[in-house]
């Protein structure tokens, strides 16, 4: 759940359906030692996380609720099956625009909108392996 958590809060500066060249880039690849407080800044400033997401609404509510008490960043969820997650963020990357921060939904869905090269790579030392022995 933390992960989940912090990673909406990284990705304020548009995680998803952005360009390769957007400047975003830079901020959601960044190794900075004090990368949590930074992204976390630049959340606090846009003021709101954007999250498209296939996500019952319970657990969205409830996501929401706990992000924002930690963060004190509002988190604006728009909710749909699958398959309307992706067809609004490839339509919205066509027509060059980047309101989604965060997607979240079902791996057929996010192959296709890696495939239509809408997602943006990141790194966080969450995101790193542990050996499992």
């Amino acid at each position: 759940m933390r992960k989940l958590l912090l990673a909406l809060a990284c990705f304020a500066s548009t995680l998803a359906a952005a360009q390769p060249a957007d400047p975003s880039a830079a901020i959601v690849q960044s190794e900075r030692p004090d990368r949590e407080q930074f992204l976390l800044a630049g959340a606090k400033k846009e003021g709101e996380v954007s999250v498209y997401t296939s996500l019952i609404s319970e657990d969205l509510g409830a996501l929401s609720a706990a992000f924002e008490k930690k963060y004190g960043v509002k988190v604006k969820g728009w909710r749909a099956s699958s398959e309307k997650v992706l067809q609004r963020a490839v339509t919205e990357a066509r027509a060059n625009r980047s309101d989604a921060d965060v997607i979240e939904t079902n791996g057929p869905e996010l192959e296709a909108a890696y495939r239509e090269k809408i997602l943006q790579p990141l790194k966080s030392p969450y995101l790193k392996l542990k050996p499992l022995i």
